[in-house]
C-alpha cells in the first residue's frame, strides 16, 4: 500500500512537469507545477493525514485532464485523446471529484464557444468535433463502469437520501491559508475551527498568486502562460468562494438545480481540491508570465 502511495506520488510529480511544459513551453514553470503540487498542504495531507487511495490517484490525472482541456479548446484539438485519458482517470479514481470536474469544464465550454463566435474563429467546428470525439470516447471506455452505476442511481438506496450539510461546512479564510495545520481532526460542522482537520490549501500557494498578480501589473503579457494563469486564477478564486463560509449555500441548495450537487457535494470543503489544482497551475506560470513570450 504504502509502496503504491509513493509510486503514485511520483508520478503525480511527473505528469504534472509534462502537462505544464506542453502547455507554456516552459521549463520553469513544469518544474515549480510538480513541486507545488506536492507541497504539504496540496499532496502531503493526501498520504500522511488523510491516506486516501483514490485521491492520491486522482491527482496523477488532474493535470492531465488540465492538459487534454487546453489542447481540445486552444491549442492542439488533434490531441483529444489527452481529455479522454484524464476525465478516465479521474472518474475512475474519485467519482465526486469527477462531478466537481464536470462544472468547470461545462463553463469553460460556454465561454470558450461565446467568445469564438463572437471573434469569428475560423475552426470551431474541428474543435467540436473534436469535443464530441473526446466525449463519446470516454463514454466508450468507462461503458463498463457508467451502465451499472447509473442502475444503482435508480435504486431508493439510504446513502441517496443524506442530509444536506454543506450549508454548515464553510471553510473560515483563517484555515484555507494556514501555514501550520493539525495533523488530526474531524469535520465538526460546529461553528468552530477548533478540533477540525486540515482545511488549507496552504499559504505558499497565496504568495504564487500574489506574485503573478504582480507580474501582470508591472508587464502585462500576452503569451500562453499568461492566459493559462488568467483562467486558473478564476476558477481558483471560484472554488474558495466554493469552499468557503461565505457561499451561500443555505439559500443555493433550495434551487433545483443545486440541490443535486449539494446532496452528492456533502461538504463545502470539498472545492478545496480543484482550487489547489488551480492555484498551483497559477503559482507555476508566475515565473514565465513577463519573460517567455507565446
Amino acid at each position: 500500500y504504502k509502496v503504491l502511495l509513493t509510486a503514485m506520488n511520483i508520478a503525480t510529480a511527473f505528469l504534472s512537469f509534462y502537462a505544464v511544459r506542453a502547455i507554456t513551453g516552459s521549463e520553469k514553470s513544469a518544474w515549480l507545477m510538480s513541486v507545488c503540487i506536492r507541497l504539504p498542504h496540496t499532496g502531503l495531507q493526501i498520504y500522511i493525514t488523510e491516506p486516501h487511495w483514490g485521491k492520491a490517484l486522482l491527482w496523477c490525472f488532474f493535470p492531465w485532464l488540465l492538459w487534454g482541456t487546453y489542447e481540445i479548446f486552444y491549442g492542439q484539438e488533434k490531441k483529444w485523446f489527452l481529455m479522454v485519458l484524464g476525465v478516465t482517470g479521474v472518474l475512475e479514481s474519485h467519482v465526486l471529484s469527477f462531478e466537481m470536474c464536470l462544472i468547470f469544464l461545462g463553463i469553460e465550454g460556454i465561454l470558450w464557444l461565446i467568445h469564438s463566435i463572437a471573434i469569428k474563429r475560423e475552426n470551431i467546428k474541428s474543435r467540436i468535433m473534436a469535443l464530441l470525439k473526446a466525449v463519446f470516447g470516454t463514454l466508450c471506455l468507462n461503458a463498463a463502469f457508467l451502465v451499472p452505476s447509473f442502475v444503482l442511481s435508480r435504486q431508493d438506496f439510504q446513502a441517496f437520501h443524506m442530509p444536506m450539510e454543506v450549508a454548515g461546512s464553510g471553510v473560515y479564510l483563517t484555515q484555507m491559508f494556514q501555514l501550520f495545520s493539525p495533523a488530526d481532526g474531524t469535520n465538526l460542522l460546529q461553528g468552530t475551527a477548533q478540533g477540525e482537520m486540515s482545511l488549507s490549501v496552504g499559504l505558499t500557494l497565496l504568495a504564487g498568486v500574489l506574485i503573478f498578480l504582480v507580474q501582470l501589473v508591472t508587464d502585462d503579457a500576452e503569451n500562453v502562460a499568461a492566459r493559462m494563469g488568467k483562467h486558473c486564477l478564476c476558477y481558483g478564486v471560484l472554488c474558495l468562494l466554493l469552499a468557503s463560509w461565505i457561499c451561500p449555500w443555505d439559500k443555493l441548495q433550495e434551487l433545483p438545480v443545486f440541490s443535486v450537487l449539494a446532496q452528492s457535494l456533502q461538504f463545502a470543503w470539498r472545492f478545496l481540491s480543484p482550487a489547489t489544482l488551480f492555484l498551483c497551475a497559477v503559482s507555476s506560470v508566475s515565473v514565465c508570465v513577463a519573460g517567455e513570450k507565446e
